[in-house]
């Protein structure tokens, strides 16, 4: 119901369990009938300062009839390694759907927060993911 007001996006089924928040997502709807998913980063808990952190990126499925996420759908794209700051970022990015497959490909470049030591001298990398739907 288009009237009913804002509501929180919250995990199927449990909503109060845990909250999601996301500083850049796209919803990918693709030609998969009654699929709809939500690329993001989604967080267990609140962000702090800029928006941080943002990471892992993460694809979940949504339920088509309450438009919550299912759980355990939660697939990570990206996740920050080892020898990044605290303050990397995975969330620069676009997603389209390839023709003829129907994959989502993802393009991403790694960014940091302004306050980062030696920025803005790190890499920027760019990232490009093939995203395959099961069945």
């Amino acid at each position: 119901m288009w009237n009913s007001g804002p509501t929180p996006s919250a995990w199927a089924r449990t909503p109060k369990d845990c909250s999601t928040r996301s500083h850049a997502t796209e919803d990918a709807i693709g030609k998969r009938p009654g699929k709809s998913s939500r690329i993001g980063n989604i967080l267990d808990k609140p962000t702090y300062g800029n928006c941080d952190p943002r990471y892992p990126i993460q694809i979940v499925e949504l339920d088509p009839k309450s438009l919550s996420l299912k759980r355990d759908t939660v697939t990570i794209i990206k996740d920050r390694e080892r020898d990044d700051p605290e303050q990397v970022r995975f969330s620069n990015f676009r997603v389209y759907e390839e023709r003829g497959t129907g994959d989502f490909v993802l393009l991403m470049t790694k960014c940091y927060s302004e306050s980062t030591p030696g920025f803005p001298n790190l890499p920027y990398p760019s990232y490009r993911y093939r995203l395959s739907a099961p069945g």
